[in-house]
């Protein structure tokens, strides 16, 4: 036993291990990108590139929406909101629908699961919620998610083209994969239609 313990064999075992973890999280991950449902949602963000993690575009998904007075008084009561004069962040299931564009946005919030459709799908994550005017009689909620996306890593002339795109306000679009437990997985980017598609293989 105390052999199996020694350097000469006990390196290559944890290396091994670690070889296996490794393999199984990228698995794990090209697995869960592949089999969700994608989804395009605009961009904007800038580029800090930090030269230890190497070239990537700091970017943010450009995903908001303005209920209407009839879905406001809906959430007011789901997350009781009451006089609520202040950002909230609650969580929850936004229904994303498809725009003529082609790009996701949000339209609602809800606690429970809502059915996925060829133009909906729901993602559940943290979700801030705050009134469109804080002197209103009549509320009316502005919903902001937070899809835990903020970073994209390419190569040196991918992120820098990618940079000045957004720099210019050029169509750039963050792929998104949506899971059937709602979670939104970065896939990939498309700048004015060029997909670029992240990949371990």
């Amino acid at each position: 036993m105390k052999r199996y313990l020694s350097p000469r064999y006990a390196l290559p075992a944890v290396a091994a291990f670690l070889t296996c973890l490794l393999l199984f999280g990228v698995i794990s991950h090209m697995t869960a990108i592949s089999s969700g449902k994608e989804i395009a949602v605009k961009a904007r963000g800038y580029d800090p590139r930090a030269i230890l993690l190497g070239h990537y575009v700091r970017l943010t998904p450009e995903a908001e929406a303005l209920l209407t007075p009839e879905q406001s008084a809906e959430i007011e009561s789901t997350y009781n909101l009451g006089d609520e004069l202040w950002t909230r962040n609650v969580e929850g299931w936004v229904v994303f629908a498809e725009t003529e564009s082609g790009l996701w946005e949000p339209q609602m919030i809800s606690e429970g699961k809502p059915r996925t459709t060829d133009n909906h799908v729901g993602i559940f994550t943290e979700v801030s919620i705050y009134p469109e005017h804080r002197d209103d009689d009549i509320h009316q909620y502005h919903i902001q998610p937070w899809l835990s996306i903020d970073r994209y890593y390419a190569n040196q002339r991918e992120a820098l083209m990618i940079e000045e795109m957004i720099r210019n306000n050029q169509d750039v679009r963050l792929l998104i994969s949506v899971t059937s437990d709602g979670k939104a997985h970065l896939k990939g980017v498309e700048a004015n239609g060029n997909r670029m598609v992240m990949s371990w293989w």
